[in-house]
């Protein structure tokens, strides 16, 4: 089946049941902010708040943990840094389960793998335990940065759907500023203890929010998936339209199977991962307030960009893959930065920040040129016409 005769078929759904729409909710995936939704997305950004709470630990435990376990720099360097060999794994696996298990399921492994990490660490009284425990958390986040994004994305109503993925920024920068605060007050073990509450959290709600409808309808359990969409709808929305149009576009999918991650670079989705992949003499008093704008700027803005994209723009089909590729990337990337960061600050503390300058100015450039607008449009319309 060619793209446009999918384009038609999905425009065509827009006339469905039109005499039938009920006030609350006219049927096209505008629905009401309901309990359900609220607290599905909040479950899921729960994992997000204890990847930041990972990233934050180190700053204020440092010195405890030193004089404490008497630690070396070259042992407790190591144990900050393990936490991004622990990304790089969970990002390799986060699309295959995502896909496999499901949204919510995928939610289950991350948060295991946080709990058992936190724990570890705060009962830990050599070296081996604590790499173990920190390499857990990575694996934990590794998995989330990638799944909690993709799972709001597909329960969200259009009109509030980069509302809700955006916050997923702001979660996990003020959850490092909140680690960073309570340390400085408590002790390491207290904060890895105090860092399990987040998890169990996550857990608890995790017994009680719907599976993505959209991973459920390609996966044929079609039921299933406008049992979940009318939950995050609410009882007395009308789904037809919304669950029509999940319906319609799964199945032609049916016969796009993922099988590599070689799919990812057919020419029909060149645009797509294209756009995410490349999606990453001063005073003092200059230069303080330059890192205020640009730590602000991150969750407010590039910061979730990627992400957002990824969880929108790609088609289920091989979106696991696609996000495996992108949060590889990203983490690739964050250890790239961090590896050389201090090298090219020796060489010119002025022209690193200019090559980062100019590493966002061609961002800038490609967004403006490439990246298509997904405002107002559904996911399902959104993939089709990208990869039309």
């Amino acid at each position: 089946m060619g793209e446009e005769p999918l384009l038609q078929k999905l425009k065509i759904q827009e006339d469905l049941e039109s005499d039938k729409r009920i006030l609350v909710n006219d049927g096209d995936g505008d629905g009401p902010v309901t309990l359900v939704l609220l607290l599905t997305t909040f479950t899921a950004l729960w994992g997000v708040f204890s990847y930041g709470t990972a990233a934050g630990f180190t700053s204020p435990a440092q010195t405890g943990m030193m004089t404490g376990l008497n630690l070396s720099l070259a042992e407790f360097s190591f144990f900050g840094s393990v936490l991004t060999i622990g990304g790089l794994m969970g990002a390799a696996m986060s699309g295959r389960l995502a896909d496999v298990f499901g949204r919510r399921g995928a939610l289950w492994v991350s948060n295991s793998f946080c709990l058992s990490g936190w724990l570890m660490i705060a009962f830990s009284r050599a070296t081996w335990s604590l790499d173990i425990g920190r390499l857990l958390l990575g694996v934990a986040a590794g998995v989330a940065s990638y799944v909690v994004p993709v799972y709001i994305v597909e329960i969200a109503p259009k009109k509030i759907r980069g509302a809700l993925s955006a916050i997923n920024s702001l979660v996990m920068c003020s959850s490092v500023s909140i680690t960073f605060l309570v340390g400085s007050v408590i002790s390491w073990q207290k904060l890895a203890l105090l860092s399990t509450v987040p998890c169990v959290l996550e857990y608890v709600g995790l017994f009680f929010i719907p599976e993505s409808p959209r991973w459920l309808s390609r996966n044929g359990r079609v039921k299933e998936s406008e049992v979940a969409l009318q939950r995050l709808r609410g009882n007395n929305a009308d789904i037809t339209k919304e669950a029509a149009e999940i319906k319609t576009y799964m199945e032609h999918l049916q016969e796009s199977k993922e099988e590599s991650v070689f799919e990812l670079f057919k020419p029909r989705y060149s645009r797509v991962i294209t756009s995410y992949g490349l999606l990453e003499n001063y005073t003092p008093i200059s230069t303080f307030f330059g890192v205020l704008i640009f730590l602000v700027s991150i969750p407010i803005g590039i910061g979730g960009i990627p992400w957002i994209m990824v969880s929108e723009m790609t088609p289920i089909n091989i979106k696991g893959s696609g996000g495996t590729l992108c949060n590889l990337t990203s983490w690739s990337c964050n250890w790239f930065v961090s590896f050389t960061f201090n090298f090219l600050f020796h060489w010119s503390s002025s022209g690193v920040f200019f090559i980062y300058s100019m590493i966002s100015g061609v961002g800038i450039l490609f967004v403006m040129k490439m990246v298509p607008e997904t405002r107002g449009r559904s996911l399902e319309e959104i993939q089709a016409a990208i990869t039309r």
